[in-house]
C-alpha cells in the first residue's frame, strides 16, 4: 500500500470501528439531568437556531452555570435539524466523537509518521467505557465539541511545526479560541503543547533539517494562547460565581486538596478497570483517611519520579503523564464545582496523555513481534467494546439511568431523587415516594427531594404530609420557586386566599418568577373579586416589603392597592 494510503484507511477504520461500537446511544432518550430540553430557563435552546438566539447563546454566561457559546449553539442547531427526537441529538454527540478520534489519531500520525500506534491510540481511547457519559449524555457536549476542537487545534499545530506559515498559526489559534468558547476546561492546553515540542516533536533537538528551538522561543509562541485563554477564562467565571457554581460544592479546604490528590488514582483506576461507573460521585460528607490520602500523593509522586527518569529513554511516559495531569487540573476538584467529587466526562481530554503513554510503552516493549502488539490491541479493544455496550444499556431512559446509580451506590441522597422523579414522571408513584423518602433521609439537605415528595404526596391525597413536605423545603431555600407555588396551590383550594397568594408572590419576586406562566394563571384566578384583592393586599405587600428589587412583585402590589373595589 502507498505510503499515503495507509493513514487514510486507518483513518477510516478508527471512524468506522467507533460509529459501530457507540451505534446502541442513537435509541438512547433524553434523560432528565440537565438535558437542554429540560430546562425551562433555557427553552429559547429549543426554539431552534435564530439570530436571537446566536446573540443569547454569546451573552448568557450562566448556561448551567457556565459560558459556553459554542455548544449552546451546537443544541440549537440540533433542535432546528431534529426537534425534540432525541436520535438526532445524540448522532451529531456520536459523529463528534468519531470525528475527535480521527484527530486524535491524525495529531500522532503526523507528529511520529507510526500510522500503526496512531490508530492504537486513537481506537482504545475512543472505545474506552469513560468515554459512555460524554457521548450518551446531551448535557456533556460541551467536552465534547471541546475537545474536538483541541484536537483540530493540536492537529494544525503539528502542521504549522512542520511549515511555518502565519495561516497556520492564525488557524491553530482560532481552533483554540472555538475550543474555549465549547468548554474553558480546554485552558490548559497550551502546556500539553509545550509537552509536544519535547516530545514527539522534538523541538529542542537539532536535525539534519533544522536547528534545535530554544525553551524561550517555545514559551514565546505560546503567549497569544495564554492571552486568548485568559479571556475566555475571566468571561467563563463570571458565570460561575454569579450562580454560585462554585460555591454550591464548596467545603473545607483539606476535603478540596484531599479529592483533588485521590482524584488521578481514581481516574487511573477506572481507565484499568471501569467497573461500577456512575452518573454521580457524591462529595463526601467528611474528609477521607489522611493514610489513603498519603499513598495516593506517594503513588503519583513515585510516576511522576519514574517518568522523568525515563525521560531519555522513553519520552513519551513523562509526556503522557504530564498531558494527564496538566488536561485534568481545571476539574481535580481544588476548585469545587457543583456536589460532584469525579466524574467520567472529566476523563475525555486528559485520558489521551494515559492511552498514549501505555500504547507507546509496550510498542517499545514488543517491537521485535511483528503479531504481539496488533494482537494486544484487538483484545483491549474487544474488552472495552464490551464494556462499552453495556454502559450505554443504561443511558437508555432516566429511571435506567437512575436505578443503576442507584444501585451503585444506595446511599446517593441525589441518585435517589433523580431516580424518584423519573418514577413519579412515568406514573410509579408509590416507588417515587420511597426512594423520595430514601433521598430525604440519606440528603435532608436538598429541598428538590423535599418539593418532589411533597408532589407526590399531593398526588396521593397525603395533604398534611405534602404540607410538611413544602415547608422543610422553603426552610431550607426560601427563594424556591416551586415549593411556594405547590403550597399556594394547597391553599387555594381550601380557600385560603391570603396564604396562597403570599405564596404566589414570592414566586413572582424569584428570579425567574417573570416566566413562571402557571403562577401567573393561578394569581389571575384568585384574585377576580375585590373581596379576594383586598383579603391578599397585606400579604403581597409583607413580601413586597422584603423585596424592594423585584420589579413585578411591585408592581403586583401597586395593583392590588389601585384595585380594592
Amino acid at each position: 500500500m502507498k505510503p499515503i494510503g495507509r493513514p487514510v484507511v486507518a483513518g477510516a477504520l478508527v471512524a468506522l470501528t467507533t460509529l459501530v461500537v457507540f451505534l446502541p446511544v442513537l435509541r438512547c432518550g433524553f434523560v432528565s439531568w440537565d438535558d437542554p430540553q429540560g430546562v425551562p430557563r433555557y427553552a429559547i435552546v429549543t426554539h431552534g437556531l435564530s439570530w436571537s438566539g446566536v446573540r443569547w447563546a454569546f451573552a448568557e454566561t450562566d448556561y448551567f452555570a457556565n459560558w459556553v457559546p459554542l455548544t449552546v449553539l451546537s443544541h440549537m442547531v440540533d433542535f432546528e435539524l431534529y426537534g425534540r427526537n432525541p436520535a438526532g441529538h445524540h448522532l451529531t454527540s456520536l459523529v463528534l466523537h468519531a470525528l475527535t478520534a480521527v484527530l486524535l489519531f491524525a495529531f500522532w500520525q503526523l507528529a511520529t509518521g507510526r500510522t500503526g500506534a496512531a490508530a492504537s491510540i486513537a481506537l482504545l481511547w475512543a472505545l474506552h467505557p469513560l468515554r459512555v457519559e460524554c457521548v450518551a449524555w446531551l448535557a456533556s457536549r460541551t467536552h465534547l465539541l471541546a475537545a474536538c476542537l483541541a484536537m483540530l487545534t493540536l492537529v494544525l499545530y503539528v502542521s504549522w511545526v512542520g511549515k511555518r506559515s502565519w495561516p497556520r498559526y492564525v488557524a491553530a489559534l482560532l481552533a483554540f479560541a472555538a475550543a474555549l468558547l465549547a468548554k474553558s476546561m480546554v485552558i490548559t492546553l497550551p502546556l500539553v503543547l509545550l509537552l509536544v515540542d519535547v516530545w514527539p516533536l522534538r523541538r529542542l533537538e537539532a536535525t539534519e533539517r533544522r536547528a534545535a528551538d530554544s525553551v524561550l522561543s517555545l514559551v514565546v509562541e505560546k503567549v497569544p494562547f495564554v492571552v486568548v485563554a485568559s479571556a475566555v477564562a475571566a468571561v467563563a467565571l463570571v458565570g460561575q460565581v454569579r450562580w454560585s457554581a462554585a460555591g454550591a460544592g464548596a467545603h473545607a479546604g483539606w476535603l478540596r486538596i484531599a479529592l483533588a490528590i485521590l482524584a488521578p488514582v481514581r481516574y487511573l483506576a477506572a481507565m484499568l478497570w471501569p467497573a461500577n461507573l456512575s452518573p454521580l460521585y457524591p462529595v463526601p460528607a467528611s474528609a477521607p483517611a489522611v493514610g489513603l490520602v498519603v499513598a495516593a500523593a506517594a503513588l503519583l509522586l513515585a510516576v511522576t519520579v519514574g517518568a522523568l527518569a525515563m525521560r531519555r529513554r522513553a519520552p513519551w511516559s513523562i509526556v503522557g503523564w504530564l498531558w494527564f495531569l496538566i488536561a485534568l487540573l481545571p476539574v481535580s476538584g481544588i476548585v469545587q464545582i457543583g456536589g460532584q467529587e469525579r466524574a467520567d466526562r472529566y476523563t475525555y481530554l486528559p485520558a489521551m496523555g494515559i492511552v498514549a503513554m501505555v500504547v507507546w510503552s509496550v510498542a517499545s516493549l514488543v517491537r521485535r513481534s511483528r503479531w504481539m502488539p496488533p494482537l494486544l490491541v484487538g483484545l483491549a479493544c474487544l474488552a472495552c467494546t464490551v464494556g462499552t455496550r453495556r454502559q450505554i444499556a443504561h443511558w437508555r431512559s432516566s429511571e435506567a439511568l437512575f436505578a443503576y446509580a442507584v444501585a451503585v451506590n444506595p446511599a446517593d441522597g441525589l441518585a435517589q431523587l433523580k431516580l424518584a422523579d423519573a418514577l413519579a414522571v412515568d406514573g410509579h408513584l408509590e416507588r417515587a415516594i420511597d426512594h423520595y423518602r430514601l433521598a430525604t433521609a440519606y440528603r435532608a439537605d436538598l429541598p428538590y427531594a423535599w418539593t418532589g415528595l411533597g408532589q407526590a404526596l399531593v398526588r396521593r391525597s397525603d395533604r398534611a404530609g405534602a404540607e410538611a413536605a413544602f415547608d422543610r423545603a422553603i426552610a431550607l431555600r426560601p427563594d424556591m420557586p416551586s415549593p411556594h407555588y405547590e403550597l399556594a396551590r394547597l391553599y387555594a383550594s381550601d380557600g385560603k386566599v391570603g396564604p396562597a397568594v403570599g405564596h404566589l408572590a414570592v414566586v413572582i419576586g424569584t428570579p425567574d418568577g417573570a416566566a413562571f406562566t402557571p403562577a401567573w394563571q393561578v394569581l389571575a384566578a384568585l384574585l377576580r373579586t375585590p373581596e379576594a384583592r383586598r383579603t391578599a393586599l397585606p400579604y403581597v405587600e409583607a413580601v413586597a416589603r422584603s423585596k424592594p428589587d423585584a420589579p413585578r412583585l411591585q408592581q403586583l402590589a401597586a395593583w392590588l392597592r389601585a384595585h380594592q373595589s
